[in-house]
């Protein structure tokens, strides 16, 4: 339901914060942002590519680009890619 989608944007916008200034603390659940990068909800997707973009780990890079592949968002493939791109420099 949409009340899904903003709960769980809202949890994918805490832990950017927090990923944002310690990316240690999140990194053990960024998981969560990697099956979120599935959900049906755009605001869902682009708040966890930024999460995952905040943690810096390279073993997201795979994910990142399967949506940047696969989506039929432009402005999402974009950020995915992107993403994916920092990530792997």
């Amino acid at each position: 339901t949409k009340d899904d989608g903003t709960v769980r944007g809202a949890a994918l916008d805490v832990l950017g914060a927090v990923a944002e200034e310690s990316p240690s603390a999140v990194r053990p659940v960024g998981d969560v942002a990697v099956r979120a990068l599935d959900a049906d909800e755009t605001v869902v997707n682009a708040r966890a590519i930024r999460v995952l973009g905040f943690l810096g780990d390279e073993q997201h890079v795979d994910a990142l680009e399967r949506v940047a592949a696969e989506t039929d968002d432009e402005e999402i493939a974009e950020f995915a890619a992107e993403t994916a791109s920092f990530l792997d420099q």
